[in-house]
């Protein structure tokens, strides 16, 4: 039973995380949920099994050692209290593929094990990651965080979803050809073309960040990165932008709102960061708080694993796509999905104000 749930842990796994809540605690929980479950699903055996243990003497005469019987003993070796309990936190193998800060929220994808190894090649994939920004005009916050202090305020009468567009239209031709230049491609050639029929271009550096699906843009000239925003929602003071970016951090995606509210002649700042993809993965395969348990665990690695092979890798074939949209694969992940909900806690027995710490500590 041990060996299976062994090799079932082995691949990726997606996990929303709410806010206000660290990545290195979401890790432990997970940890720790994985291994007492696993721990109570394998057992220990209610009789120890039994050993011989050979009797040795020495010779009266030559003094060499010699066996003159054997006896049954207790094997301690199967003694939880002797060799520990069989999973252990420190034995499963836990990473994240992009880091989250606290204060952010949404999709989170973890290596377990074997997947570990996986994600540096994952991560030179470039995946694009959607976001949400919810953010507040004419107010700038200690280097831009969600909950800092706020050391500026501005007006922000002026701005207007005229002003906006108009904004979009000066930037919009130069932010494709910002995505271009990090492509390292010449905008004349025809492998631009090809590129363009395909989308937009990735940057050949891992680093550069460009954000895509223009409908509200912006553009900041710092380390040659591009910002496209699209506008979600324009109730002043308050707005959101739908992002889908390449290679960002929270940080960046912070200062990226700051000098948005700059470019409108006032300032802002951001409310709420929620990533809602990345990649083949959204937050419709993630797995709540109240859903972490083995069972679900296992089965959302085992359909991660499974999103991961379909995902086409080739982005030089425009028409093909390795993806299973057969009504089979579709009824499979139905199905995985179907029972990582019926799986997850009651209501009830789910305690939504359990903070990040032991209650009982000391």
């Amino acid at each position: 039973m041990g060996d299976k749930i062994g090799r079932a842990l082995n691949g990726l796994m997606c996990v929303y995380k709410p806010a206000d809540l660290s990545l290195g605690a979401l890790k432990k929980s997970i940890l720790k949920r994985i291994c007492v479950q696993a721990n109570l699903a394998t057992g220990w055996p209610k009789q120890l099994p039994e050993i011989d243990i050979p009797l040795v003497e020495e010779h009266p005469t030559s003094g060499a050692l010699i066996v003159v019987g054997r006896k049954r003993q207790v094997d301690y070796s199967c003694n939880p209290l002797v060799v520990g309990e069989m999973f252990r936190t420190e034995d499963v193998r836990l990473e994240e593929l992009h880091k989250l800060e606290t204060a952010s929220s949404g999709l989170c994808v973890f290596g377990v094990n074997e997947g570990v190894d996986r994600l540096e090649e994952l991560r030179s994939q470039q995946w694009t990651s959607g976001w949400r920004i919810e953010c507040v005009l004419g107010r700038e916050t200690y280097k831009h965080e969600i909950k800092g202090k706020v050391t500026r305020k501005e007006s922000y009468d002026h701005v207007s979803r005229q002003k906006v567009k108009k904004l979009l239209s000066k930037v919009n031709g130069d932010y494709r050809r910002m995505a271009f230049e990090l492509a390292e491609v010449e905008m004349q050639s025809s492998k631009a073309f090809q590129i363009a029929s395909r989308g937009i271009p990735r940057p050949k550096l891992s680093g550069s960040q460009v954000i895509l699906m223009s409908s509200l843009v912006t553009m900041l000239w710092c380390y040659e990165m591009v910002v496209n925003l699209k506008l979600m929602l324009f109730n002043l003071p308050y707005f959101a932008m739908k992002v889908q970016s390449i290679g960002e951090t929270d940080a960046w995606l912070r200062c990226m709102v700051n000098e948005f509210g700059l470019s409108l002649e006032t300032t802002a700042s951001p409310v709420r960061l929620i990533r809602r993809s990345t990649g083949p993965f959204g937050t419709e395969h993630a797995l709540l708080e109240r859903q972490l348990s083995l069972q679900n665990i296992v089965d959302n690695i085992s359909l991660s694993n499974r999103l991961l092979t379909e995902y086409a890798y080739d982005r030089d074939v425009v028409i093909e796509s390795g993806r299973d949209t057969s009504e089979e694969g579709i009824a499979r992940r139905k199905e995985i999905l179907a029972r990582m909900v019926a799986n997850q806690l009651p209501v009830e027995e789910f305690d939504a104000m359990k903070p990040a710490w032991p209650r009982d500590y000391v």
